[in-house]
């Protein structure tokens, strides 16, 4: 049954729901114009557009076929008697642009309309409520009932291949084929091992940069961050593509997924009424599409470059180019999606690790006594002999563990998750979360209640060693949530066990 808008001016149908009546309000400025238009003479009338004081016979047809509804439910406000014969071409394209918005709307949102109860008590308490029925739950597909992730808005759409990435894809047979193909495929154990000589290449590079910015004495301050970032980024491109890349695509591949992240707040816009903010805002419009088109110039020659040695390697485009996604009978990831999986690979591993990277270094500066512990466990392990820490040495080294964790609980590297959303209207400490509404989790807070941790905004790793309240500590959510630097739940961080592996290879080895 088709779905028809019914307001003071016009009306909008749209298929596959059922009659949504919007009753024009008495107070409302376009139905006091219109009943003044009604009651004043003809002669007097303000003339219309077309230079004439009646309408044109075009224009009285487009009204017409645009205002007149059919019958209204019962219980509905008709519309003023004059009004569909007072829509102005203004008015027209006003509801032509008013459809483009709704049908989007309609295509994009994942959540569920309130409950019938709630939409009577809504209607009771405002007489001036212009909505009167919406559509049922049963109404709407079931992959929108159920889906996590907020509504794919128009920005996110460019940047993911309209949502199917593993952070934006809603649950179902496509997400369930990226993340295991990540989780299970990129980055277990075995796969893991495969890549110790790249990060013994990046360990090299790193420490190389940090000696000559300091000097032949150490004498100047070093800006550790940008060397940080360069060396997670060469190793995770490493690992994204396989090959050697040269240095001055990856710099170009650095710069490129920067300009992205830094302007995507400014991209957000476009989460409201599309198809005006995107003739608004056309030149921010305009830098995300070049952005996305960059990406693509940047990322396909080295996909390509993979396809044609067959994909027969370990790196995370090869396992892309072998998977299939079990919905649409089967098919093969596309490049544009291929594209959308590699950035957000990239920009997932890159600043989170090097900023608490950054604050493990900056603590144990701060703290020199438990620098000199870290260093006397290392070189317990390792040997007093020079000689890099192998990832076969950091599972004898508890007090290193314990330096990440304290890390990652007081300064997460985000203090905030990526947006999830509720799939249906749910209470939370007596406040009501409708369907549909984005939700996030304050994880900087969550570590830092002091009635789980003792004297919480202290930095002592000791918290986590045996007898302390960290001990066991579970980071996945499913006995206890104290901590969640990486999520919790179906959605916590694919990447969470090469994240600890980074950390605690590159600060062995560092302070040593």
């Amino acid at each position: 049954m088709s779905s028809t808008l019914i307001t003071g001016r016009c009306k909008i149908s749209s298929p596959n729901s059922e009659q949504i009546a919007l009753t024009p309000s008495p107070s409302h400025p376009l139905s006091r114009r219109a009943r003044a238009r009604a009651r004043a003479p003809r002669h007097r009338r303000r003339p219309w557009r077309t230079g004439s004081s009646t309408p044109s016979p075009r224009s009285s047809a487009c009204s017409a076929r645009s205002c007149c509804a059919p019958a209204a439910r019962p219980g509905a406000r008709a519309m003023p008697p004059a009004t569909s014969s007072l829509l102005s071409r203004r008015g027209q394209r006003r509801c032509r642009l008013w459809a483009r918005c709704s049908s989007w709307r309609a295509a994009t949102s994942t959540s569920s309309p309130c409950s019938a109860a709630s939409r009577e008590s809504t209607a009771r308490s405002s007489p001036t409520r212009r909505w009167t029925r919406r559509c049922p739950q049963s109404s709407w597909p079931p992959a929108a009932r159920r889906s996590r992730p907020p509504p794919v808005t128009a920005s996110s759409a460019v940047v993911t291949s309209g949502g199917r990435n593993i952070s934006s894809a809603p649950y179902g047979a496509t997400w369930r084929a990226l993340r295991r193909n990540l989780a299970a495929g990129m980055l277990n154990p075995a796969r893991l091992r495969v890549f110790s000589p790249a990060r013994r290449g990046v360990l090299n590079v790193l420490a190389s940069r940090i000696r000559a910015a300091g000097g032949a004495g150490g004498e100047r301050t070093v800006a550790v961050m940008e060397p940080f970032q360069y060396a997670m980024f060469c190793l995770l491109v490493y690992m994204c593509f396989g090959d050697r890349v040269e240095d001055a695509r990856v710099r170009d591949i650095e710069a490129t997924q920067q300009e992205l992240l830094g302007s995507f707040l400014s991209f957000q816009v476009f989460s409201f009424l599309p198809a005006l903010t995107k003739v608004v805002f056309r030149r921010r419009w305009e830098k995300l599409v070049s952005l996305r088109r960059r990406q693509e110039e940047l990322f396909l020659p080295l996909v390509q470059a993979r396809r044609e040695a067959g994909a027969d390697g370990d790196c995370y485009v090869d396992t892309l180019l072998k998977l299939t996604i079990p919905e649409d009978g089967g098919r093969a990831v596309t490049d544009s999606e291929i594209v959308s999986l590699c950035s957000e690979f990239l920009s997932a591993g890159t600043d989170t690790t090097a900023t608490a990277l950054q604050w493990i270094l900056a603590n144990l500066v701060k703290y020199p006594a438990m620098q000199d512990r870290l260093r006397e466990e290392v070189a317990g392990v390792v040997g007093a002999a020079d000689g890099d820490v192998r990832e076969e040495d950091l599972q004898a080294m508890p007090y290193l563990k314990a330096v990440v964790l304290e890390a990652l609980r007081r300064h997460p590297p985000g203090h905030y998750l990526l947006p999830h959303a509720v799939h249906e209207d749910t209470t939370l400490d007596g406040y009501r979360v409708p369907a549909g509404a984005p939700i996030n989790f304050a994880v900087g807070d969550i570590g830092l209640d002091g009635e789980v941790w003792d004297a919480p905004s202290e930095f002592r790793p000791e918290r986590f060693l045996p007898g302390g309240e960290g001990e066991d500590v579970d980071l996945t959510g499913s006995k206890e949530i104290k901590m969640m630097p990486f999520g919790a739940g179906r959605r916590v961080c694919p990447g969470m066990a090469l994240a600890l592996l980074h950390l605690e290879y590159f600060v062995a080895n560092l302070v040593r």
